[in-house]
């Protein structure tokens, strides 16, 4: 969540000055904690209209509740940290095709890697065209895009983690030796610098017609 609204303070200006609406989502049980947030921190919004309302990931489309004969489009999608459970990366995909503008709609995801493997899904079943964002000096700086990044075949991938060094404990330790299980007895300096070299920013695009 951090990270996409990092990123979206970057663009507040100009949605101001357009008079956009942001909208933010999540599951309904969720909804009570995110309307609170959202209260708590009017005051900073300076003029930027913002909603919430609460979006389940369903592979089908909603049934209609009588408000609207269709469901809107978005210019641009804001998501951090979403493949968490590959389960409903199926979902996730059919929710974003359904939503994102066909032409002109933007994605920016923050990814969090746990399951590369898996959560490459998402990115082939999206329809989108990604591009790996590089950060500012001193942000995160993982070269590797969807495709390489963890995948055990790739060369880059695997220099980038045997190459990568984090302080275990005081000692340094290559990235592809640190277990998850290992990575909960991190200190709290070492931790922060172990999930970041798993963390990048993506921006998915519709495909140019033909």
């Amino acid at each position: 969540v951090g990270l996409s609204f990092a990123v979206s303070s970057s663009l507040h200006e100009r949605l101001v000055e357009a008079k956009s609406t942001v909208l933010l989502t999540d599951v309904p049980s969720a909804m009570p904690l995110l309307n609170y947030n959202l209260e708590q921190n009017r005051h900073a919004l300076d003029g930027l209209a913002v909603k919430a309302k609460p979006l389940p990931w369903t592979i089908d489309r909603p049934q209609d509740d009588g408000s609207s004969s269709s469901e809107p489009h978005y210019d641009c999608i804001l998501g951090s940290d979403l493949l968490y459970n590959e389960k409903f990366i199926p979902h996730l995909v059919a929710t974003t095709r359904r939503l994102l503008h066909p032409t002109r709609g933007i994605f920016i995801l923050a990814v969090r890697w746990r399951k590369p493997d898996l959560e490459r899904d998402f990115f082939r079943e999206s329809g989108l065209e990604w591009e790996l964002i590089q950060p500012l000096s001193g942000a995160l700086s993982c070269p590797l895009d969807w495709t390489a990044f963890g995948d055990p075949k790739n060369k880059r991938s695997n220099l980038y983690f045997h190459q990568t060094q984090i302080s275990v404990n005081g000692t340094p330790k290559a990235l592809a030796d640190i277990t998850e299980e290992e990575s909960g007895k991190l200190l709290a300096e070492e931790f922060e610098a172990w999930d970041r070299a798993h963390i990048q920013i993506y921006v998915g695009r519709q495909p140019k017609a033909t």
